[in-house]
Formats: C-alpha cells, structure tokens, sequence
C-alpha cells in the first residue's frame, strides 16, 4: 500500500467510527434511565416503598389490604391486585370507579356495552347481567 491509500483508509476509518460512537452515545444515554429507573426513583422520591418493619411482623393478608385500599376510596372498585416481581412487601391495588367492565374495539375507540352474560370460568354456565 502507498501512502495514499493509508491515507484514504485513515480517513474513512476515523469519520466511520466517529459516526458510530454517536449512534453509541445515543444508546448509553437513553438505556442509562431505563436500567436504573428503581434508582433514580428511590433518589427523587418517586418509587413506591414499603415501610422497614421488623422481621418478625405477620404479613397482612389479601383481604385486609383490600379492605383498606376500598376504606381509602369507598366510591371505587377494585380491579387488580398484583405485588411487583422485586419486591413482595407491597402489594398494588387498581381501582376504578365503574363496577362494568368497559370494552373498546381495537378497530374502533368508541365504548361499547358489555354482553348480557359473561362465561363463568368456573361452571359451564354463563352469569349473566
């Protein structure tokens, strides 16, 4: 090789590898957020934690934490119970404030009403409305 292609090959390597790093620093800056999202919601105080109780304290159960959550918000209705993979100290409680369920079309945003009778997962009749 002369001295020129080297020269040529510098030149393409350097401006290549300087639009790469962009692309790279455009991935480390917005994964960061991502990865440590607990963090930087524990720092801002932001992040849902549980009180330190001691070791030996009973856990409460279901029913009482459902209790409380509708206690808090009697015009309500829960929806979902679910604790977080991480952490079993919590549990999340959704309420909404209709008892129907609400449907929508993925084709149309309109609502829709909900059909008269429900499949019981449990028997093989359906509860109906």
């Amino acid at each position: 090789m002369n001295s020129r292609k080297i020269k040529a090959w510098t030149w393409v390597h350097k401006w290549s590898s300087l639009v790469c790093t962009v692309f790279m620093l455009l991935l480390c800056i917005t994964g960061l957020p991502l990865i440590f999202h607990h963090e930087i919601g524990h720092l801002l105080g932001t992040e849902v934690e549980a009180p330190p109780m001691p070791a030996n304290t009973p856990r409460a159960s279901l029913d009482r934490v459902i209790a409380v959550a509708h206690a808090l918000h009697p015009e309500r209705v829960v929806q979902f119970v679910s604790q977080p993979e991480d952490d079993d100290g919590l549990w999340f409680v959704t309420l909404t404030p209709t008892p129907a369920p609400t449907m929508t079309s993925s084709r149309s945003p309109s609502m829709h009403e909900p059909p008269r009778c429900w499949p019981n997962r449990s028997s093989t009749k359906a509860s109906c409305m």
